[in-house]
């Protein structure tokens, strides 16, 4: 497993609005690079709810295996070549964590996601590994993908409940091949672009 360094190089306070500073996570020389931007919505201002209709892709955030959270939203810069993850919980629920891996997309067997001897996850080295305040229920993350319509996630969170209850969080999909429920998405971006613009 390729050792990933970060240097963080700018850091905002949350706010009760919908949007902030984002924080910057870059070193110069690392094998992978990306942004990071957490804030709170209102989601109590219907301006504030997410029509998933109007985004490019998504998949449930499942918490406790069987509870819909919320939701992790993809969407890509096809000539930049970035694609921004979204984590998304709805109602009272908020992030505390989240891991997420990056992988080549394979309907035939489960990417090489960092995984145990008998096939479940190690989130702990996951590409991405952030912390965060309790009143936080967006997160997202910017990186560059070469294969930028198909590719593989494995995202993970540890959200919290109204009442205070922590709860381990999946993006819905593909099941690990261990004893854990927690699963991976594979995610195809092929119908979000219109290749003739960028000609």
């Amino acid at each position: 497993m390729k050792k990933v360094i970060f240097l963080l190089a700018t850091a905002a306070l949350l706010s009760a609005s919908c949007s902030s500073e984002p924080i910057e996570l870059i070193e110069e020389n690392a094998e992978f690079q990306y942004t990071v931007e957490s804030h709170f919505i209102d989601r109590s201002n219907a301006r504030t709810v997410v029509n998933l209709d109007e985004e490019c892709f998504y998949s449930e955030l499942m918490a406790g295996q069987s509870i819909h959270a919320g939701n992790i939203i993809i969407n890509a810069d096809a000539i930049e070549g970035e694609v921004t993850v979204s984590y998304q919980t709805e109602g009272e629920w908020t992030i505390l964590e989240t891991q997420l891996s990056i992988r080549e997309y394979n309907e035939s067997e489960t990417p090489d996601f960092p995984m145990t001897g008998g096939g479940n996850p190690k989130i702990g080295q996951f590409e991405i590994n952030e912390s965060f305040d309790e009143d936080t229920n967006v997160v997202s993350f910017t990186f560059s993908q070469e294969n930028i319509n198909h590719f593989s996630i494995a995202a993970h969170a540890t959200v919290v409940d109204g009442n205070g209850n922590r709860e381990t969080a999946w993006s819905a999909g593909e099941e690990f091949p261990g004893r854990s429920w927690a699963t991976y998405t594979l995610v195809d971006l092929t119908n979000c672009f219109v290749y003739s613009e960028l000609e």
